[in-house]
């Protein structure tokens, strides 16, 4: 019966270190290394003036603010998932100011298998903000000169089956859903590059101070309520808004626009609204009230048709 015990134990030992030893999966080291980007070498150049359209001055703080917000909406266009046999594949960026002048960008691709990652690579890049103030010229020169040099780490993977002696290593499974990573750099330099011309596209209003305004109006329309409603309810509808129109007037979410009052014979129109207002370099902007405002001037140019 010893004898046994002794062969059953010898088995079990082999089982967990001799097997193991040629089918456990071998980590490979964190991965990072200094390379040199692919994109070509550019400097990106602009230059505006250095005051409002309504002569308030333009700070760097708000050049600043808008090369952030531009640079963060181009790097979140290029976001996206892909499905690769059976792993998903995600690519997105963080970005934030380093110091006083430089911005960095961080995009990684992570590979997921069931939900846990498998592999991801990290590359960052710097852009460096040159703002210049010309006095004698009332105007901002401002240049972004992406930095050449990139920051690439990729993270610890498992390869396949290895034996105990680390020989025949194999690539991993989803090496084939990796692909290629070159075109990450193209994709910065286009985002800096689509940042450029958003500053000085003045319709944009990338360079903005914020403000509110008043918005203003009063009307009554005579004759019988139900039908003057039925007949605005009809018209809003047809604008396809994310208006709500109750009795007592027109809502947005939670916020009431317009109030409504009847009378006997009539139904008043009425709203007194603070829209917030971004005042660029030459035109201004309701921004995250915009659809405010475009509710409430069709509800105006129906009533005035009316």
């Amino acid at each position: 019966m010893r004898n046994i015990f002794r062969v059953l134990l010898l088995v079990c030992l082999f089982l967990w270190t001799g097997c193991s030893g040629v089918h456990h999966q071998v980590p490979l080291e964190t991965h990072t290394a200094a390379v040199v980007s692919k994109a070509p070498s550019q400097i990106f150049v602009v230059q505006f003036a250095d005051v409002f359209i309504d002569e308030k001055p333009v700070t760097e703080a708000h050049i600043k603010d808008a090369i952030r917000n531009c640079l963060e909406a181009a790097l979140n266009n290029q976001n996206s998932v892909e499905t690769k046999e059976e792993f998903f594949v995600f690519t997105f960026s963080q970005l934030e100011w380093v110091g006083n002048d430089v911005l960095q960008i961080q995009k990684k691709k992570s590979i997921r298998k069931n939900s846990e990652e498998v592999r991801s690579l990290v590359r960052t890049y710097t852009v460096k903000v040159q703002i210049n103030h010309d006095v004698s010229e009332k105007e901002y020169v401002v240049r972004l000169i992406p930095n050449q040099l990139v920051v690439e780490k990729i993270m610890p993977e498992c390869c396949e089956l290895a034996s105990s002696g680390g020989e025949g290593v194999t690539e991993c499974e989803h090496s084939r859903a990796w692909g290629a990573v070159a075109s990450q750099d193209i994709d910065i330099a286009d985002a800096v590059s689509s940042t450029a011309q958003d500053l000085v596209d003045y319709n944009k209003t990338a360079i903005h101070h914020s403000t509110t305004v008043k918005n203003r109006f009063f009307i009554t329309l005579d004759g019988d309520p139900r039908l003057i409603r039925k007949l605005f309810a009809a018209y809003m509808r047809e604008q396809n808004t994310n208006a709500v129109i109750t009795n007592s007037g027109v809502f947005l979410g939670d916020k009431q626009l317009v109030c409504m009052v009847d009378s006997a014979n009539a139904v008043t129109f009425l709203w007194d609204v603070d829209l917030p207002q971004y005042v660029g370099l030459k035109s201004t902007a309701y921004g995250d009230a915009d659809v405010e405002s475009r509710i409430l001037s069709l509800i105006k140019h129906y009533l005035t048709l009316s």
